[in-house]
């Protein structure tokens, strides 16, 4: 009986000590309309919907392809996150993104994933590399990425182009500035929309 109360004050000892475990969050990436969200005009043109377009891949730097959320607190140091993780690979959740907005925005059912460099399936491609995808210490968040466009049919229909894109979230709860990175997101998505329909919207 004695041996079971010190038993029991031990661990009630070491559980103070330790304290109570902080919990993990898991973030996904969500589709967002940007007429809403960015608070722009709808889309005017009219997008040819036959064509299917497919998106990927999306490249994500190495220091970015790791499940937990990463911040910058220096000009070359950052901060793993221990809590705050992804629910899933960040290049896959770009992706899955980048395919929903694109075709909210053009109003297609043709807007498809693809893994890897290939017209075999569609008409059109899209590929991403992503610099920056992260919010630092002063709340600014950051969305860097090199994209462009491949035709089945023809060379590239648009040069390579390089974006860059900055919000500052609310606070630096990592909830809110995921949400900020959405945004960025949506607005990027928005750009490559409206590159898509320059080249492939109807008379």
């Amino acid at each position: 009986m004695i041996r079971c109360l010190l038993l029991a004050t031990l661990s009630a000892s070491l559980a103070g000590c330790l304290g109570a475990s902080q919990p993990s969050h898991y973030y996904v990436l969500t589709p967002t309309k940007p007429a809403t969200s960015l608070e722009s005009p709808p889309l005017k043109a009219a997008f040819n919907s036959r064509r299917t377009i497919g998106i990927g891949p999306i490249e994500v730097p190495k220091y970015l392809d790791r499940s937990n959320l990463v911040t910058l607190s220096g000009t070359n140091q950052l901060n793993i996150s221990e809590f705050d993780t992804w629910a899933e690979p960040l290049n896959e959740g770009l992706q899955r993104v980048f395919v929903q907005n694109i075709g909210q925005s053009l109003k297609s059912n043709g807007v498809l994933v693809v893994p890897h460099q290939s017209l075999d399936a569609q008409e059109l491609q899209v590929s991403v590399a992503i610099d920056r995808f992260e919010c630092d210490s002063m709340k600014k968040c950051f969305f860097q990425y090199r994209w462009g466009i491949r035709s089945a049919n023809t060379a590239n229909i648009s040069q390579p182009s390089m974006s860059t894109r900055e919000a500052t979230a609310p606070s630096a709860v990592a909830s809110q500035q995921v949400e900020t990175l959405n945004l960025l997101v949506a607005e990027g998505s928005r750009e490559i929309a409206e590159t898509l329909l320059r080249h492939y919207s109807l008379p």
